[in-house]
C-alpha cells in the first residue's frame, strides 16, 4: 500500500513538473523577413537583435541577399535592426508566432540604384555616409560589365563588382549586366554643346551673312521670312462633316475645291475661273474657319530692317528672330514700362 502511494506521488509530481515546462516554454516558431533600401536592394551586414523584455536572445545577421531568419522562438519577440550609421523603418517590430517577409528598410535617401540586365545590386554601409555597392548576376548567362556613377553632374565609370561610393551629395548608380558569349558591347557617351549667342539658321541666312563676327555654315541661305501666300488659294474648315454637301456649297458658292484634309475635315479652294461672281467664305453656313494657303520656309527668319540690329548681341542670344517669325505681336496690345529712377532701399524713410 505504501508503495502504491510512493509511486502515484512520484508519477504526479513528474506530470505536474512537465505540465509546468510546457506551459512556460510554449511551441516554438521561426520569423524571417529581408533589409532593403529605399531602391529596394538587399543591405547586407545589418545586424538584428531579438529581446524577450531587457533580455537580448539572439543576434542574426542578412546575407548579400538582405534575407534573415531566426528559428527556435517562443513567446514575444521583439526584433530591432542595428546600424551605428543608419536608420531603418520601422525601428523595431514584434511577433508572438510563425511570421514571414518581415521587412525592414534603410534609410538612404541620397542613393538612387538601377541594374540593367539581368542582375542585382547589393548595398552594404560602411560608414557614416558612404556604402559599398556590389553588381551580382541573377542569371548565369550574365557577367558584371561596369558601374556608371553620376553625381553633380559628373559621370565616372568602374569596373570592379565592389565599389564604395560616399552621399554627401545624391548618387545615382548604375549596374550593367551582359551576356558573356554575345558580340562585344558599344558604350559611351554623347555631349551636346549649345553654340551662342547665335542660330544656326539665322547665321545661315543672307541677311546675316555679312554680320561681323558671324560664324559660317555649310548650308544653304535661306530668305528673311515673310509668308508666302498661294494666289487666292483659301483653307476652309466646316464644324460638322458631310463632304457631298459642302463640295456642293463651295462649288455653288464660287469656289472650286483643289484637295481636302479629312482628319481636320478642311478643304483647300481657289476662286473657279469661270465665274465672275464669288460669295464669300465665311457666309456659308457650318463654315469654322477661313484662312489663307501659306509657305512657311524651314529655315526662315525674320531679320528686321534696323541697321544697328547687327549690333545687338541680346537678341541673337534669346532667338528673337525666330520668334518674329511666328508672330510681331499684336498693335492692340499696350505695354508700359514704369521707371522712377529711384531706388526704395536707398531712400527708404
Amino acid at each position: 500500500m505504501l508503495r502504491r502511494r510512493v509511486f502515484l506521488s512520484v508519477l504526479l509530481f513528474v506530470v505536474a513538473v512537465s505540465m509546468v515546462g510546457c506551459i512556460g516554454v510554449g511551441r516554438k516558431y521561426t520569423v524571417s523577413g529581408t533589409v532593403v533600401d529605399l531602391n529596394g536592394n538587399p543591405i547586407y551586414g545589418v545586424d538584428l537583435i531579438l529581446s524577450k523584455g531587457n533580455e537580448e536572445i539572439g543576434v542574426v545577421t542578412t546575407g548579400d541577399d538582405g534575407k534573415w531568419s531566426k528559428s527556435g522562438l517562443t513567446g514575444t519577440v521583439e526584433i530591432i535592426p542595428v546600424n551605428e550609421w543608419w536608420e531603418f523603418e520601422p525601428a523595431s517590430t514584434s511577433v508572438k508566432g510563425e511570421t514571414k517577409d518581415i521587412k525592414f528598410v534603410m534609410d538612404m535617401s541620397g542613393l538612387t540604384t538601377h541594374a540593367d540586365g539581368e542582375g542585382r545590386i547589393v548595398v552594404e554601409p560602411v560608414g557614416p555616409n558612404s556604402v559599398r555597392l556590389t553588381g551580382k548576376p541573377t542569371d548565369p548567362r550574365y557577367s558584371f560589365l561596369v558601374w556608371v556613377i553620376r553625381t553633380l553632374g559628373e559621370t565616372e565609370e568602374y569596373e570592379e563588382e565592389s565599389i564604395t561610393v560616399t552621399l554627401d551629395n545624391p548618387v545615382k548608380a548604375i549596374a550593367y549586366f551582359v551576356i558573356a558569349d554575345r558580340d562585344p558591347y558599344l558604350m559611351g557617351s554623347i555631349e551636346v554643346v549649345h553654340s551662342f549667342p547665335q542660330a544656326l539658321e539665322e547665321a545661315a541666312a543672307e541677311q546675316v551673312a555679312s554680320l561681323r563676327e558671324a560664324p559660317r555654315f555649310d548650308v544653304p541661305a535661306a530668305e528673311s521670312f515673310v509668308q508666302e501666300y498661294v494666289g487666292e488659294q483659301r483653307i476652309v474648315t466646316f464644324d460638322s462633316f458631310d463632304y457631298n454637301k459642302q463640295i456642293a456649297e463651295l462649288n455653288q458658292a464660287g469656289w472650286r475645291v483643289i484637295d481636302h484634309l479629312e482628319v481636320l475635315n478642311a478643304y483647300l479652294v481657289e476662286p473657279d475661273v469661270g465665274r465672275t461672281v464669288f460669295r464669300e467664305l465665311e457666309s456659308l453656313a457650318g463654315v469654322q474657319s477661313v484662312d489663307r494657303n501659306g509657305i512657311v520656309r524651314l529655315f526662315g527668319v525674320n531679320i528686321p530692317n534696323d541697321e544697328l540690329y547687327r549690333y545687338q548681341w541680346h537678341y541673337h542670344q534669346i532667338r528673337l528672330a525666330q520668334a518674329w517669325s511666328v508672330t510681331t505681336g499684336d498693335k492692340n496690345i499696350r505695354i508700359a514700362v514704369v521707371d522712377t529712377g529711384i531706388d526704395p532701399v536707398a531712400y527708404r524713410p
